[in-house]
């Protein structure tokens, strides 16, 4: 399977900012712990990274792993493309890969201690209308419970869905400049319609749902990939539903952290929000343990 235009540039950016240490994924240092934690009780640490594109967020989890730690860990990576595996393979050799589809049946595979899904469920969820979410979501994850040890954990940062997401506001924007964004994000963002009124100075009726994928998909309008993301429903679970889901898939909640965006960046952004809300988070961050 080749590459589009848009998957290879989105491809190299992400590389590009993993390689220089650029990423701030929460990811990395909460594998980093679990590594720690596990590696008390077992003499080899076996991690498996769902959706890696080349491996090079699991490079920087094997370079932040204590070096006392680093030859008791195997680092494995699994994609759907033979491209960025081979990629993967030249450019980290201390890596393993293995070619994996989530929507299809899994291969036989070992299990794992710590298995990650770092923004992968979202993209399971077919572009379409009329799609049971919570039948796709949860069908994936008792798929992945099966490479999970017994008491080993999942962990997942993805889009979180606000409980008020049908909730309309009015959002007064700090600039004329974001305001045009956000008019021209409604136009753009094809994953499902924007509910977005112009009122007039810097002021537009839209409802929470809209504001957050405003939030976590504008930022790539201008971008080569922009036909990726404008497809793509990030915030698809609210905080109940992704325990529940987890729940059925033979796993109990360790950790359950909205990550929030930095203040000065929505001030940037908004100068108010009618009635006045907590603004959308960034994503979720979860780590479950899988039951024995």
């Amino acid at each position: 399977m080749s590459l589009t235009r848009a998957e290879s540039s989105y491809y190299v950016y992400l590389t590009e900012r993993m390689d220089k240490g650029e990423s701030k994924n929460i990811v990395i240092p909460t594998t980093v712990d679990l590594i720690s934690k596990h590696s008390q009780l077992k003499s080899v640490v076996k991690i498996l990274d769902i959706g890696c594109f080349n491996g090079a967020m699991l490079n920087q989890i094997r370079l932040g792993t204590p070096a006392e730690l680093r030859q008791r860990v195997s680092y494995t990576g699994a994609e759907i493309d033979g491209s960025l595996i081979e990629d993967g393979r030249k450019r980290y050799p201390e890596l393993n890969f293995r070619k994996l589809n989530l929507q299809e049946q899994l291969p036989d595979l070992e299990q794992y201690d710590i298995v990650i899904l770092s923004n992968v469920l979202h993209e399971v969820i077919p572009n379409s209308e009329n799609i049971d979410v919570e039948k796709v979501i949860g069908a994936s994850l008792k798929k992945i419970s099966s490479l999970v040890t017994a008491d080993g954990d999942l962990l997942i940062l993805d889009g979180l869905r606000p409980d008020n997401d049908t909730d309309i506001v009015e959002v007064c924007f700090a600039t004329s400049e974001v305001h045009e964004l956000y008019k021209q994000f409604a136009e753009k963002y094809t994953a499902f319609k924007i509910y977005a009124t112009d009122l007039g100075e810097n002021i537009i009726q839209t409802r929470v749902k809209d504001l957050a994928a405003f939030l976590t998909k504008a930022r790539y309008l201008f971008e080569s990939y922009w036909s990726i993301e404008s497809q793509q429903i990030y915030q698809y679970f609210n905080k109940q539903q992704f325990t529940k889901a987890l729940q059925l898939s033979g796993f109990r909640i360790e950790r359950l952290e909205p990550q929030r965006f930095d203040q000065e960046h929505v001030d940037r952004m908004f100068s108010s929000i009618t009635p006045k809300i907590e603004y959308p988070a960034k994503n979720l961050l979860i780590v479950a343990t899988k039951n024995n």
